[in-house]
């Protein structure tokens, strides 16, 4: 797995045990499915989100090297999106806090 993609995950997984918001995923699955999850999830002792993000990395461990780069850049692409989109809230923030002085 590539520095970024770890770098990004270690940053989510930070915030996330810090307490803080994570975007929610919503998907349909067959009865089956979800139950199996949550028994992995309960036998693993880890949450459902956990049990996921290993599936993920799994998958992409077993992608043909050359298709990894196209998927690897993602999460890094996604977490600069976040960063400028705080950056211009923050702003926004103290505009308007600049404004009511």
């Amino acid at each position: 797995m590539c520095m970024n993609v770890a770098r990004v995950r270690a940053l989510v997984s930070a915030k996330a045990q810090a307490g803080g918001v994570l975007p929610k995923l919503t998907i349909s699955m067959r009865a089956e499915k979800k139950a199996e999850l949550a028994a992995i999830s309960t036998a693993t002792q880890q949450p459902v989100w956990r049990v996921v993000d290993d599936a993920l990395n799994s998958t992409f461990e077993q992608l043909a090297h050359e298709d990894r780069p196209a998927i690897d850049t993602i999460p890094e692409r996604m977490r600069e999106r976040v960063i400028e989109a705080g950056s211009s809230l923050e702003s926004d923030h103290t505009s308007k806090r600049r404004s009511k002085l």
